[in-house]
């Protein structure tokens, strides 16, 4: 687990896929998913999405949104359904992400 953190927090700025991480650590994907549920109690998959959803957060927060929009941010993240994932960003900040770049007094 700590090669996989220190990982994922050398590409905190760019998404991680599960194949990326497995054959950067030398193990299956069956293994990894195995690894990450004993260690945090969900599947890597999961993680990684929630990891997704708190970076895109970030970026909304940070952005101007004169210039930037909403579309310019997930695409960065490697969002491509973004119906959907305004569904789990909403369930899981209570807000859309056009109300989180639209925020004022930012984090």
């Amino acid at each position: 687990m700590k090669r996989a953190q220190a990982f994922l927090e050398a590409q905190f700025d760019q998404p991680v896929h599960i194949i990326e991480l497995a054959t950067h650590l030398g193990v299956s994907e069956r293994t990894l998913r195995e690894v990450f549920r004993d260690y945090y109690q969900l599947g890597v998959s999961k993680y990684l999405q929630l990891r997704q959803l708190h970076q895109v957060r970030r970026d909304l927060l940070f952005s101007d949104p004169d210039d930037t929009s909403v579309t310019d941010v997930l695409v960065k993240w490697g969002v491509w359904e973004l119906g959907r994932f305004s569904g789990r960003y909403k369930q899981q900040f209570g807000e859309l992400p056009s109300e989180s770049l639209r925020k004022k007094g930012r984090i």
